[in-house]
């Protein structure tokens, strides 16, 4: 399993598409499994400005990954985002046939990514929302990564400020040398 990390408008879900394109592995999007599976439910959780639970999150994806495993290579794309998602997903993987084989994170200046978002135009990308963004990411991400590298699992820092292309041939390429079968 390849993870992939970033704040909102850093390219997560562009590049992850981009690997699963060249690679033939199934991509996984917490937010796309959230709207998928759960759509009333996050109608109320967005409505409130409510977080979903670590408890319905890791359910829902354990869910999804019993579906996948051990049949496809996954790229998950928007968890863990917390230490204690981290430390279920080091632990349950294995029971589920797979293991981390590295972490991709998407590194792109505030500014970059607030023109990314204010540019396509979502109702909940205000710059207010962007910042707070940011700061989850640095309060509850940033030690996330930490943990994983902590435990062995590399975790790649890539430039998220170039075009697209020019990103997944930097991240595909990295990977190879890393080690990891794509």
């Amino acid at each position: 399993m390849i993870l992939v990390f970033g704040v909102a408008g850093s390219g997560k879900s562009t590049q992850s598409q981009l690997l699963v394109d060249k690679t033939g592995r199934t991509w996984i999007s917490m937010g796309q499994l959230f709207r998928d599976k759960m759509a009333k439910e996050m109608a109320e959780y967005i409505k409130t400005g409510k977080l979903v639970s670590d408890e319905v999150t890791m359910g829902l994806l354990e869910q999804e990954l019993k579906e996948q495993l051990p049949d496809h290579k996954i790229i998950l794309d928007g968890f863990p985002r917390r230490v204690g998602q981290a430390k279920w997903l080091i632990k349950n993987l294995p029971l589920l046939g797979d293991s981390i084989e590295a972490a991709v994170h998407l590194v792109a200046k505030e500014q970059t990514v607030k023109d990314r978002m204010i540019a396509r135009g979502r109702s909940d990308d205000s710059v207010q929302a962007i910042t707070k963004r940011f700061e989850e990411f640095r309060n509850e991400v940033e030690p996330t990564l930490k943990y994983i590298a902590d435990q062995d699992i590399p975790v790649l820092e890539i430039d998220g400020e170039q075009l697209p292309e020019e990103i997944h041939k930097h991240i595909y390429n990295t990977l190879v040398n890393i080690g990891v079968k794509l």
